[in-house]
């Protein structure tokens, strides 16, 4: 590859876990998992057990270290969500794991964890509430998170901090019946949680999944990860580098299991659906990717990617993420500016594109290269920067713009893209785990983006 492409390649990987991961003593099991592409392990107690007589056991020891020999980082989960998880005065404390009892023992951990480079961060919640609940006093919430900020603050300050949350569908999450919002919600988290955290890497991470019904995304699934970018890169713009959040979503990889007893719904059909999943969280600035989920649980029909009847599940993920994370290299290399929407002559999305309208970017400030651009069906536009900006975006050193076919890969759409640049007579383009320099002499780019694809377009010159 010719250097001039180095400028725009940034090597600093995404954060790529799977939920209910392998045993983490059973090395072919971590190899599997690590076949995926990916690069972190959440250390559960689903197969070790974290303490006993108040101090942390061996077998949970050989684990941090098993996976740090094999390359792995290690997050610590935080297994019931207990606000006391790490010290705990009580021995056998009782409490409900979103209704699952548990009990857990005494004990006092401090900077244990510092003995062991491999521990990269904690997992300190799954789907917390906004506040405490009265009918509902285990459940972990905003609340109970202030008793981690302090413990984490004062052992392990420069350590990742990563919390899941629900999204829209789980309003129950938040007081809607006082008029709050998700939006409302996440800022909530943000303000009352990420900004109390003196040091270290931080997440604001969503699940929201885009595929329970045949051949089509969800019309919700584009509101929430553009919110959650939205509010991301509002509050990484005021704060210093070493605060900044990463913005993850989780990825669909599990047949879908209604909460509401309506049964399982859409499995997945090809590596496509999970290309467009991680392109998607790229288009909005994500860096950080939680795959839900690696094994399965017959017990409550969880089918995650290892199961008995349906092994092409895993070979799906492994292919998805080979077609779309070598992009991970390109957008690391840029910042996020905001996204706007292309309706395309066959237009599929238009609830879902009319619930985002006022999250648009506005195309002359940020993406100021761009005269036209048209699609054969529908696409997400993002546009990225380098460099110092000046008020309201203006002024970057160079501008990238990710281009999303956004259809349902199954539907097997090949989108014909057509963009006009105002003043480029060539560009770099990233797409298939390829660079390809193109002239344009009269500043127009023609691409095609088969299902489940994207590609980075960097113009550049001027048309003489």
């Amino acid at each position: 590859m010719s250097n001039i492409f180095e400028r725009y390649e940034n090597h600093t990987p995404f954060i790529l876990m799977a939920d209910i991961p392998p045993n983490p003593l059973d090395k072919d099991a971590v190899k599997q998992y690590q076949d995926l592409g990916l690069n972190t392990f959440i250390l559960t107690e689903d197969d070790v057990p974290f303490t006993k007589n108040g101090v942390i056991t061996e077998a949970y020891q050989n684990a941090i270290r098993n996976l740090g020999d094999m390359g792995l980082d290690v997050y610590i989960r935080n297994m019931y969500n207990d606000a006391d998880y790490f010290q705990n005065p009580i021995e056998n404390k009782q409490g409900s794991n979103y209704g699952t009892p548990y009990q857990m023992p005494a004990r006092n951990i401090t900077n244990e964890f510092a003995a062991f480079p491999a521990v990269k961060g904690f997992y300190m919640a799954d789907e917390p509430y906004m506040a405490d609940l009265e009918d509902r006093p285990g459940f972990a919430s905003f609340d109970r998170l202030q008793t981690l900020v302090d413990w984490k603050n004062q052992y392990y300050p420069k350590l990742f901090w990563h919390i899941n949350h629900v999204s829209c569908d789980s309003y129950d999450h938040w007081p809607h019946y006082l008029g709050y919002t998700m939006e409302d919600f996440l800022q909530n988290y943000v303000d009352r949680v990420l900004r109390r955290l003196t040091d270290g890497g931080r997440s604001l991470c969503i699940d929201y999944y885009p595929f329970a019904d045949e051949g089509k995304i969800a019309s919700d699934y584009l509101w929430n990860v553009w919110t959650l970018a939205k509010i991301c890169r509002r509050y990484n713009l005021g704060v210093s580098v070493e605060k900044k959040a990463t913005p993850g979503i989780c990825i669909q990889c599990h047949q879908f299991v209604s909460p509401i007893g309506e049964g399982l719904k859409r499995d997945l059909s090809c590596p496509e659906e999970i290309a467009f999943q991680v392109f998607t969280g790229m288009a909005f600035g994500a860096r950080l990717l939680e795959y839900f989920c690696y094994r399965s649980i017959p017990q409550i029909d969880m089918n995650g990617m290892l199961r008995a009847d349906t092994p092409h599940t895993y070979d799906f993920v492994k292919e998805g993420n080979r077609i779309a994370l070598p992009m991970a290299k390109v957008v690391s290399a840029f910042d996020w500016a905001g996204a706007f929407l292309v309706s395309g002559d066959t237009h599929e999305n238009e609830e879902a594109f009319a619930k985002v309208k006022s999250l648009e970017l506005r195309k002359d400030v940020y993406s100021p290269d761009i005269l036209a651009i048209h699609g054969t069906y529908d696409l997400v536009v993002s546009s990225f920067y380098q460099g110092a900006i000046r008020k309201y975006m203006k002024g970057a050193e160079q501008y990238g713009y990710f281009v999303l076919n956004y259809t349902d890969p199954t539907l097997k759409h090949s989108n014909q893209v057509d963009i006009h640049f105002k003043k480029a007579n060539q560009a770099f383009i990233f797409q298939d785990d390829a660079w390809k320099e193109v002239l344009i002499p009269d500043g127009r780019l023609s691409l095609t983006l088969a299902p489940g694809r994207a590609a980075f377009v960097i113009p550049q010159g001027q048309q003489g």
